[in-house]
């Protein structure tokens, strides 16, 4: 059994639920996307054990810095179905090979960043400072 529910429908648009017992969350926001599927009883949103975690992925979405932000419900629930239908064939998502899903997130992170000091230039950060507190 699947439910499927809206939460929220923009900055984030978010989706909660369960697959058989196993709880879900979809957040789209920025610049991407993340599904997230843990056991029964763990709290997809924040979850405090890795081993509780059955299958997440997360993509880039769009070529701004908004639009995964304002995804339409169509185009969330295909992704969502998609995701389902991945975990219902014990696919783990981007779990499958840790190494590519660090570099994945490290490349959205520094893309992310460009984005933000290209609009927001006051918001660069102090490299400098960065130096001195060892970052």
């Amino acid at each position: 059994m699947i439910n499927i529910r809206k939460t929220c429908n923009f900055a984030p648009v978010q989706y909660e639920g369960d697959i058989d017992g196993n709880p879900f969350y979809f957040r789209s926001r920025w610049t991407n996307w993340r599904m997230t599927i843990v056991v029964h009883g763990a709290n997809p949103v924040t979850p405090v054990n890795r081993e509780d975690v059955l299958f997440e992925r997360s993509e880039e979405y769009g070529e701004g810095l908004f639009d995964a932000s304002c995804i339409s419900t169509n185009e969330a629930e295909a992704i969502i179905n998609k995701c389902i239908l991945d975990f219902q064939r014990g696919n783990k998502g981007d779990l499958e090979d840790m190494v590519a899903y660090a570099t994945k997130l490290k490349d959205r992170q520094e893309r992310d960043l460009k984005l933000i000091t290209t609009l927001f230039p006051e918001c660069k950060p102090d490299q400098e400072a960065d130096k001195d507190a060892n970052v």
